[in-house]
Order: structure tokens, then C-alpha cells, then sequence
């Protein structure tokens, strides 16, 4: 069988998969520039699932600020993904060569950008099945490193691989939280139900990061809003923004825009007021700046055939980085273990969280048997002869019993030692909205009230929550120090 497609330069490798530039071919001369995501040889049947997930999410979305999936197929046995080769950076990228070459992102160009993803966002969350069922999706993880721009100012949302959608096989355990922390909306960070308004809340986070420097979610902002608090915003939001950037995030989901559409528009309503060009040209003109220089030199080709290789690196040469800066598309789990340097378009941003660390199991703390201080006094038993005698015999003739027999109480076991206290310290996230505003009791001790991440020695804990209504609930927590504060245990009441 003729290969369809001629890998050409690899682009980068992680945890899950491996990326290609490569050329697709066809009948009477046809190639195309196409980027190839292989799985690596030995990734599991669950990674599998997520990798056929990312493509069969992404192939139902088709629009202009999304990256196209073009094809999914098996060579070697091994899934792949033929992707739309975008030729640019991702944003993140984009950012950091501009300061370096003093040339910031204008709030004009800020405003673009998130518009044009918010139209993207608008197209995931619509899109139905075949059936015309709704397929819900939700990306759960727009930021900076997802976002590419091409040199042609062409805006488009990539990276569906934790993407959540109604027909998924991989489902994500209850009480995991998937997405980058600081892009999370609260509901997603307490791994509770999401829903469109929580990329909304995390584009929202973008826009701030790209007009303020930083996303507003920092760790000390993400706790007061767990406990009832809105966030602040950065002195740098120009004033006349600031409403937008407010309303994108607000801690209750229905205080939110009630869809992508709507924070498209009030974007755009923001820009026209801005500037009077197209903005794709100044953002075409931004790109072109950070462009590399021509006659950069080229990385040798692979030129191997997907349907035919054996193996991806050629027989005594290592993989080498590609001068060329080519952004290719990958999943989430690709990218977090992808770190290229600046001459290859991947994220050079902090890894993809996906999904917390692993927990360490829990720790059990075993009571101590203390033995008494003195044994218990010897036992007292009657002779059955003497019992039936005492019942049958009239009161006023007691019968003289026979001398009692003695039966020594067993010596007792030797106390096993004690277990040792467990060291350090875990952390336990109290929420769901059944816990709004409930106090929380540790130990018999008032622990503020919830939504509240709390950090506690590690070990057992008594917690009891007198909600609202002043129902109590009670519950025992184990923690141990696997449980940080990115993966802490979770009691959430719907």
C-alpha cells in the first residue's frame, strides 16, 4: 500500500505522543502540509481512549478559529492524528518574543485575540452529534500556550485532548479536576459541574493575563475566592474593560455572560472603539515582526513513510529540534511533557496539568491498646450442681454451697506499639454548592466556612459541616502528604 503521508521533521515529543511536520500525498501530483500526532508505543489503553477522544471531539467542529482534524488512522498499530499545520506561534510564545524584540501585544491586538477565541468557544459549546444531540462540549483548557497565531493573524483554538463531551470514553474519576490551575474556574478547581460559563471564567483569565501580565488566578486569589470573595483585578485593565473582565469572572456561573456569543460581542463592541483598521492586519503586521529570518537553516527530512516505518528516528541520528518555528497541534498530555526551546513552536509555558498527582494512600492511625494497670480480679463461677440446688431449694433453707471454683481471667495480650504519628501535612477542599456557606468543624474545632481549602497535619480528621439550614453532616477524612493543594482530598455536597 502507497503511503498517504511523508513525515518530514519531527516537532516535538511528550508523554503521550510524538509530533510531525509531514506532507500529505495524493493522486497527480497533490501534497499538503500537514502536521502528524502519533501515540508513543507505550502508552496504555486509557491514554488511547483520551487520544481517539481528542480526535473524535474535534472532527465534529469546523470553523475558522479551530484547529481542523483532517484524519485519524492506525500505522504499526498505533493511532495517529493528521492535523491543520498552522504556521505561526502559539500565543504564549508570541508574547515572549515580542518583549524580547520590544514589541508588546497591544490591548487592541488583546482584544482580538479573545475575541476570535470566544467565536471558537461559541462553535464547541453549539455543536451537536450527527443525531442533532447536543454534544456538550467544554473545552477546560483555553490559555495562552492553546491559542495559535499564524503569521497571517489567523487566531485558532487547538488542544481538545481533556476537552469534556457528552460520548467521551474516557470519563474523569469524581472528584478530579482537569485543566491548567491557573485557568480554572472555581467550580472546575473544586471538580465540581461545569459547563460552557467555565471556559468563559478561563478566557476571561487569559484577557487579564494578556492586559496585566498574569492570570488573575495566582494561588492567594483562587483561596478567597473559594471562600465567597471576587477577585481583584490588576491595576493595568484599562478602565473602560474592566466591566468585561469583571462580569467573565465571576465566582457563581450565572453571574457570567450566558454564552461565548455574548462575550464575543461585548469584545468587539470594546475594539470597534479602539482602533479603525481590521484588526487581523495589525495582527498580521504584529506576527510578521516576531517572524524568523529567512534563510534560517532547515532540519534534514525524515522522509518516511507513515504506512511503512518501523521506527520514527532514523538508524544513528538523534532527534534534533527544528530550527523552523512550526506550530503543531497535540493533546493535552503531549504537551505537558514537551519542552522545546524557542525555535520550535510548542508551548514553552509550565506543563499541562491534566490531572493531579497521583495521592499518596491514606493513612490510617491504629488506636493503642493500653493493657490496665492492675489485672482484673479473679472470675467467680458456680458449679452448675450448686446452681440447680440454690433454685430448687425453699428460701428459708439455703443450702451451704461447695467451695467456690477459681477460674483465673487469661493474661493479657501484649499491646502492640504504638503507630507512629504520620509526618507533614495534607490538604482537603470543602465545597460543592450544597456546602455554600456552611460552617466547617475539624476536630471539634470552627474552621471557617465553605468553600474552603484548609491544610491540616496528615492523618485522620472528624469534619462536620452545620449548613445553612442548620443540618449537620458529618465525615471522616484521611489525609496524607500526597494530598497538596493541586490534589488535595475533596468532600463536595451537590
Amino acid at each position: 500500500m502507497t503511503a498517504r503521508y511523508r513525515l518530514r521533521r519531527r516537532l516535538g515529543q511528550g508523554g503521550m505522543a510524538e509530533v510531525f511536520e509531514a506532507t500529505a500525498t495524493g493522486e497527480r501530483g497533490f501534497q499538503r502540509k500537514v502536521a502528524i500526532k502519533r501515540m508513543l508505543p507505550e502508552i496504555g489503553s486509557v491514554h488511547e481512549n483520551m487520544f481517539l477522544d481528542e480526535a473524535r471531539i474535534a472532527s465534529h467542529l469546523h470553523h475558522a478559529n479551530i484547529v481542523s482534524v483532517l484524519d485519524f488512522g492506525l500505522a504499526d498499530q498505533r493511532p495517529f492524528q493528521v492535523l491543520e499545520l498552522v504556521d505561526g506561534l502559539n500565543l504564549q510564545r508570541a508574547i515572549e518574543l515580542g518583549l524580547e524584540r520590544g514589541a508588546p501585544l497591544t490591548i487592541e491586538l488583546a482584544l482580538h485575540v479573545c475575541s476570535e477565541v470566544a467565536h471558537a468557544l461559541e462553535h464547541a459549546h453549539q455543536a451537536c452529534a450527527p443525531d442533532s444531540q447536543p454534544l456538550g462540549i467544554v473545552h477546560r483548557d483555553v490559555k495562552p500556550a492553546n491559542i495559535l497565531v499564524s503569521y497571517d493573524g489567523d487566531v485558532k483554538l487547538s488542544d481538545f485532548g481533556i476537552a469534556f463531551a457528552r460520548d467521551r470514553l474516557e470519563r474523569t474519576e469524581a472528584g478530579i479536576a482537569k485543566g491548567t490551575r491557573a485557568y480554572m474556574s472555581p467550580e472546575q478547581l473544586m471538580a465540581g459541574e461545569i459547563d460552557a460559563r467555565s471556559d468563559l471564567f478561563a478566557l476571561g483569565c487569559v484577557l487579564h493575563a494578556l492586559l496585566g501580565g498574569e492570570s488573575p488566578m495566582n494561588p492567594a486569589s483562587a483561596q478567597e475566592l473559594l471562600e465567597g470573595q471576587e477577585l481583584t483585578l490588576s491595576r493595568a485593565v484599562p478602565e473602560d474593560l474592566a466591566p468585561i473582565l469583571a462580569r467573565a469572572l465571576k465566582r457563581q456561573k450565572r453571574d457570567r455572560y450566558g454564552s461565548a456569543a455574548e462575550m464575543a460581542e461585548a469584545l468587539g463592541r470594546a475594539l470597534a472603539k479602539r482602533i479603525q483598521q481590521p484588526p487581523k492586519t495589525l495582527m498580521q503586521h504584529w506576527m510578521r515582526s516576531l517572524r524568523p529570518a529567512p534563510g534560517a537553516p532547515e532540519e534534514e527530512e525524515l522522509a518516511i513513510d507513515l504506512a511503512a516505518e518501523s521506527s520514527i528516528r532514523p538508524a544513528g541520528r538523534p532527534a534534533r529540534r527544528p530550527a523552523r518555528r512550526m506550530w503543531a497541534i497535540a493533546g493535552a498530555a503531549t504537551f505537558a511533557a514537551i519542552g522545546l526551546a524557542a525555535t520550535v513552536l510548542l508551548s514553552s509555558a509550565p506543563p499541562v496539568t491534566n490531572a493531579p498527582a497521583a495521592k499518596a494512600p491514606p493513612i490510617s492511625v491504629a488506636p493503642a491498646v493500653v493493657p490496665p494497670s492492675t489485672p482484673p480480679a479473679a472470675s467467680k463461677v458456680e458449679p452448675p450442681a450448686v446452681r440447680a440446688a440454690m433454685k430448687s431449694a425453699p428460701h428459708h433453707r439455703p443450702v451451704a454451697p461447695s467451695p467456690p471454683v477459681i477460674v483465673p481471667a487469661p493474661a493479657p495480650a501484649p499491646a502492640p506499639a504504638p503507630a507512629p504519628a504520620p509526618a507533614g501535612s495534607g490538604h482537603l477542599l470543602v465545597g460543592g454548592e450544597g456546602a455554600l456557606r456552611a460552617e466547617i468543624w475539624i476536630d471539634g474545632k470552627a474552621s471557617g466556612f465553605a468553600p474552603r481549602l484548609i491544610e491540616l497535619p496528615a492523618g485522620a480528621h472528624e469534619v462536620a459541616l452545620v449548613l445553612p439550614n442548620g443540618a449537620r453532616v458529618h465525615k471522616q477524612v484521611t489525609l496524607g502528604q500526597g494530598n497538596t493543594p493541586s490534589s488535595p482530598v475533596r468532600w463536595l455536597l451537590p
